[in-house]
C-alpha cells in the first residue's frame, strides 16, 4: 500500500519528521557537500594549479553538481580563497595553541615563546606543504597577490569588491 493509500490510523502512528529534524539533516548534507567541494578543489589545485583547474574537474571529483558548487561558493576563485582562509586559520590556531600551552606550563621568556610559536607555524607549513605551495606559486585568481601583499596572516576575511571603482580586485574586510 502506498503512502497515499495508507489508512488514517497508519499515518497517525507514523507522523512525518519534524521540520527541525529535516532542517538539521539538510544542514548536515550542505556541510558535507561544502567540505567535499573544498577537499576536491584542494586536490585539483595541487595537481593542476589554479589556472588550469576547471570547475567541472572539481565537481566531478567531489561527486557534486555545478549547481551545488555555486550554491556554496561564487566560483573557482571563492574556493581558492576558502582554502587560503582555512590554511591561514590553521597557522594562526596552531601558533596560538602552542604558545598558550607553553605559557600554561610556566614559560615566560618571550624568545622561547616566539620560538615555540614559530615551531607551531612551521609544523603547519610542513604538514600542508602542498597546499601552501598552491598559494606560493602565484597562479591564483586575478588580484590575489594584492591580498597577500597587504598583510596575509592577519586572520581577516577577504571579499571580492563589487565597487565599480575597485574593478575586480580582491579587498580586505576587517572584522568588527
Amino acid at each position: 500500500m502506498s503512502t497515499d493509500q495508507a489508512s488514517p490510523a497508519t499515518r497517525a502512528s507514523n507522523p512525518a519528521p519534524r521540520s527541525s529534524d529535516s532542517a538539521a539533516r539538510a544542514s548536515e548534507r550542505g556541510a558535507a557537500t561544502r567540505s567535499g567541494l573544498l577537499t576536491a578543489a584542494r586536490a585539483v589545485f595541487i595537481k593542476e594549479g589554479y589556472a588550469q583547474a576547471g570547475v567541472t574537474d572539481i565537481v566531478a571529483r567531489a561527486g557534486a553538481s555545478v549547481g551545488s558548487l555555486y550554491h556554496h561558493f561564487s566560483g573557482k576563485a571563492d574556493l581558492y580563497l576558502a582554502l587560503f582562509d582555512e590554511l591561514e586559520n590553521d597557522y594562526i590556531e596552531r601558533t596560538r595553541k602552542a604558545v598558550r600551552r607553553a605559557k600554561d606550563a610556566g614559560v615566560g621568556d618571550p624568545m622561547v615563546l616566539f620560538l615555540i610559536g614559530a615551531r607551531g607555524y612551521l609544523d603547519v607549513s610542513i604538514e600542508q606543504r602542498e597546499l601552501a605551495g598552491v598559494f606560493a606559486r602565484g597562479d591564483g585568481p586575478p588580484g590575489f597577490e594584492m591580498v597577500c601583499s597587504s598583510g596575509c596572516g592577519t586572520g581577516s576575511a577577504r571579499t571580492r569588491s563589487s565597487s565599480p571603482a575597485a574593478g575586480s580586485r580582491w579587498t580586505r574586510r576587517w572584522p568588527s
